[in-house]
C-alpha cells in the first residue's frame, strides 16, 4: 500500500525568510578642528576637535604626531622634533597609559559612535620669554593644577620653539587634553564643558588666575636670609672629642 506524504499548505507555512542583508561598509570618521570659538584672547589659543561621521574614530593620533613634529626629521632619526613632550596623567590613573601613542589609541577605540568630541588644545604663548624653560614649567603647572588635577583629564604637553628655525613667533606650549576622565579603570565619564565656547572662556580666565598667583610669589632674591642655625651643645662636645 503506497504511503501518501502529507504537505503542509504554503499559507501554513508563513512567509519566506527575507534574504540576508548585505553588510554595509561604514567609513571611518573624519577629524575636524573648530579654533577660538570662546573668543580671541591676547596670547591664548583654543582649537576643539570633533568628529564627522558615525565610523570609527581614528585621525587623532595623526593630529598629535603633526605637533609633536613640528620641523621634519632630517637625520632620519624617526624621533619627535618638538624640544619638550610630557604627557601628564591623573594621579589614580593605570601606569598602562604612560605611552602618548597607547594612550590615543586606547581613547579613540573606547569612544562611541555617537561621541563627537575629540579633544580641547589649549595654547599657552609667552611672547616676552627670556628662555624656554620657564614657560615649560608655567604651562606643566597650569595642566597639572587645572585639568589632569580638577578634571582628572589626561594633557600631552608639547613646547614648540619657532625661533630655533628661523621664525619670529614666540614659543609657545600645546596642552593636549582629551575629555574624559581617566582612573584605574580605564577612561570613564566625559567632560562635557572642556571641549566648547564655554570651556574655552573657562580656560583662558583659569590662565588670568593662575599667572596672577604665580607672578604675586615672591622672587627667590627678595625672600629673607636664611639666619645660620647655632649648632647644639651635643655637636659642639662632639667635635671637641
Amino acid at each position: 500500500m503506497a504511503k501518501h506524504r502529507w504537505k503542509t499548505p504554503a499559507a501554513a507555512r508563513g512567509p519566506e525568510p527575507a534574504a540576508p542583508r548585505p553588510v554595509t561598509h561604514v567609513p571611518p570618521a573624519r577629524l575636524r578642528t573648530f579654533p577660538d570659538g570662546g573668543g580671541v584672547f591676547d596670547d591664548f589659543g583654543f582649537v576643539r576637535g570633533y568628529y564627522v561621521g558615525e565610523g570609527p574614530r581614528t585621525g587623532l593620533l595623526d593630529y598629535v604626531e603633526r605637533k609633536l613634529c613640528p620641523v621634519p626629521d632630517t637625520a632620519g632619526s624617526h624621533r619627535h622634533t618638538a624640544p619638550k613632550i610630557d604627557l601628564l596623567l591623573p594621579p589614580r590613573a593605570s601606569s598602562d597609559y604612560m605611552a602618548i601613542e597607547h594612550l590615543v589609541r586606547m581613547y579613540e577605540l573606547a569612544l562611541p559612535g555617537w561621541e563627537a568630541s575629540a579633544f580641547a588644545q589649549i595654547t599657552l604663548r609667552f611672547p616676552h620669554a627670556a628662555n624656554f624653560h620657564v614657560p615649560w614649567e608655567l604651562a606643566r603647572g597650569f595642566a597639572h593644577a587645572v585639568l589632569v588635577g580638577a578634571r582628572e583629564v589626561p594633557v600631552i604637553a608639547i613646547l614648540h620653539t619657532p625661533s630655533v628655525s628661523g621664525s619670529p613667533n614666540p614659543p609657545h606650549v600645546h596642552l593636549i587634553a582629551l575629555p574624559r576622565r581617566l582612573g584605574q579603570f580605564g577612561f570613564a565619564e566625559f567632560d562635557r564643558e572642556l571641549p566648547t565656547d564655554i570651556g574655552n572662556r573657562a580656560m583662558h580666565a583659569a590662565w588670568q588666575h593662575y599667572r596672577e598667583a604665580q607672578d604675586s610669589r615672591p622672587c627667590p632674591s627678595d625672600l629673607p636670609a636664611a639666619v645660620p642655625r647655632r649648632p647644639s651643645s651635643g655637636s659642639l662636645a662632639h667635635r671637641a672629642r
